[in-house]
């Protein structure tokens, strides 16, 4: 334990060692990412209402945590809501109760502020095991990256038109089902990453997406690829392969240029696949090396996408949502909205 340990809100004194330590904190299984960021409270000034604690143990900074406060509809009822998140902990001072602590000041925080709390956990078991010891909690949801390389290029089949962000996630609201866990990312926050938006639409069918690029706040930096994968990005930087337009990532240390795909929507296949050959296209012309589809667990989409994209290039990310309320049983989210500001 750390007895001597000292709990205070960041302030911009902390913010060297604080992106020292998120560096170190590697993310994913065979597709390994590490991130640098330009400030580390960049990520929490996306939302209105935000607070960072850090924890230094005789001077050094050994963990932080972050909370994000905002309304978020569940099963049809707005509550107001703390997400926790960039939850770390510097690798030498684990299982020293450094996480139990922050998690409990940050509770404290905001005690008076929430009735509903939650955070968003990579699918891994040490990581799961970590946050039910935490929140004395199991998962209630889960979503997934679908990792789409911009190398795809195949003729869009339809007209696509930029839209407003408000328009396609109106259009993305209105396709599908009432969600079970659904805030408003337009609402309380700020929306730097946005890039563009499209819609396709024929007749009384559309389909639409927007794009988020956090290249400015935060740099993701490839750390490792799974064994094929790392080949045939090198094959694919050879010299008299460069031109036939192979899947490619960059090779271990070199920066991932990518953007999120989020308010994802169809209501046909067809549409479905128009939508995601224009907006690789796109990617691709800003220079971007892949997209990141944002799908729900068991999204029919999930299965439209993947079948377009080359088998051994399209990894899956996968994410589970952990949430309680401070009183009262939280009911599985079946249909969950995942806000681009929790990414």
């Amino acid at each position: 334990m750390c007895p001597a340990l000292d709990i205070r809100p960041y302030t911009a004194a902390d913010d060297a060692q604080a992106r020292e330590l998120e560096r170190r904190m590697v993310q994913g299984d065979g597709f390994v990412r590490s991130f640098r960021r330009t400030t580390f409270a960049s990520r929490a000034q996306s939302f209105d209402e935000h607070q960072i604690l850090v924890a230094r143990d005789g001077g050094e900074l050994v963990g932080l945590v972050a909370v994000g406060l905002k309304d978020v509809r569940i099963h049809g009822a707005w509550e107001r809501a703390a997400f926790y998140f960039d939850l770390r902990v510097h690798p030498d001072h684990r299982r020293r109760g450094v996480a139990q602590k922050l998690n409990r000041a940050i509770a404290d925080l905001t005690r008076d502020k929430a009735r509903l709390r939650y955070s968003y956990v990579m699918d891994d078991a040490g990581a799961a095991e970590a946050m039910a010891g935490l929140y004395g909690v199991e998962p209630v949801g889960a979503y997934q990256y679908l990792v789409a390389s911009t190398a795809l290029d195949a003729p869009v089949g339809a007209t696509v038109r930029p839209a407003t962000l408000a328009e396609v996630h109106q259009s993305n609201l209105e396709a599908r089902p009432p969600f079970d866990f659904y805030s408003n990312p337009q609402v309380g926050g700020r929306l730097d990453g946005h890039v563009g938006s499209w819609l396709v639409e024929d007749d009384d069918d559309l389909a639409g997406c927007s794009a988020w690029d956090n290249h400015t706040l935060v740099r993701e930096v490839v750390e490792g690829l799974p064994g094929g994968m790392a080949a045939l990005s090198r094959l694919a930087h050879w010299g008299p392969l460069a031109r036939l337009r192979l899947p490619s990532f960059p090779q271990a240390g070199e920066d991932l240029r990518c953007w999120y795909l989020f308010d994802v929507h169809a209501t046909t296949q067809a549409l479905a696949r128009s939508l995601l050959r224009h907006a690789l296209t796109e990617a691709r012309m800003a220079g971007i090396d892949c997209c990141y589809l944002i799908l729900e667990s068991g999204d029919p989409l999930l299965d439209v996408f993947r079948a377009e994209l080359p088998s051994y290039f399209a990894p899956e990310i996968r994410y589970h949502l952990y949430a309680r309320r401070d009183v009262g049983v939280l009911p599985p989210v079946g249909h969950l909205y995942v806000d681009i500001r929790d990414i």
